[in-house]
């Protein structure tokens, strides 16, 4: 039976201790009462079954069971997504988390035509973290997946994974069933996705000198926001845990 997910405040002695926002939204809005079932997850793996309870005007959860998430794809894969224009980019946030992404890296290429104010990049952070929290909730995931800030592809490309870097590009020699056919399956990809304009030649330099692979889909030009998707559910049929 799928049950209501509540992202916890906190676990602590037996209580899930919920902010006031989500206690609001889960009684006045989901109109859950004293007595009511639902689940509840810190977003870093732990989901339980609780009951809901009040102690005077504070609503928390009383824990009843751990509950066993097979939720997690096996793959780790880490999105490196050009930023976006805010509704698109919001919507690969909503997306790729409810296809399994592991973390989320919002880069600035070339051609991104998007300027961060940095007056306004925590409020960004925010809002696109709490975008994340409700995609997780909402699709039965236990973890959030990790989002950084927005640096540019120099930066991010320099810093070690651990894992090969595959980018996504309509110019690319080859294609990505080639790629499938020709290497041994990774333990994880960090999947880098240009802006709306794709990848200009200083980007492309960039991902060469850090020996990404360039891949192509197929035949059509696919707008930046489908891109991602498209390949994460492809990376997840062929290494991960949709079948």
């Amino acid at each position: 039976m799928s049950r209501y997910c509540a992202f916890a405040d906190r676990f602590e002695d037996g209580r899930v201790h919920l902010a006031d926002d989500e206690a609001h939204h889960l009684v006045r809005v989901r109109r859950f009462s004293e007595g009511d079932l639902f689940e509840a997850t810190d977003g870093k793996g732990r989901r339980c079954l609780c009951r809901l309870q009040r102690d005077g005007g504070i609503w928390f959860g009383k824990v009843l069971e751990e509950v066993e998430s097979h939720s997690e794809s096996p793959f780790p894969i880490v999105l490196a997504q050009a930023l976006l224009k805010s509704d698109k980019f919001e919507w690969v946030l909503q997306k790729t988390t409810e296809l399994g992404v592991t973390e989320i890296a919002p880069i600035i290429t070339k051609r991104t035509e998007v300027k961060l104010d940095p007056r306004r990049a925590a409020g960004k952070l925010t809002r696109w973290r709490r975008i994340l929290v409700e995609a997780v909730k909402q699709c039965g995931r236990s973890r959030v997946p990790l989002l950084s800030e927005p640096v540019q592809l120099q930066e991010f490309v320099e810093a070690p994974r651990g894992l090969p870097l595959w980018a996504l590009d309509e110019e690319a020699s080859e294609s990505l069933s080639q790629l499938f056919r020709q290497r041994s399956r990774p333990s994880g990809v960090v999947a880098l996705v240009g802006p709306e304009g794709g990848w200009d030649p200083d980007d492309r330099q960039i991902l060469s000198q850090a020996s990404a692979v360039s891949v192509r889909l197929g035949p059509r030009i696919l707008r930046a926001e489908t891109a991602p998707v498209a390949f994460l559910s492809i990376l997840q049929h062929l290494y991960g845990d949709l079948s």
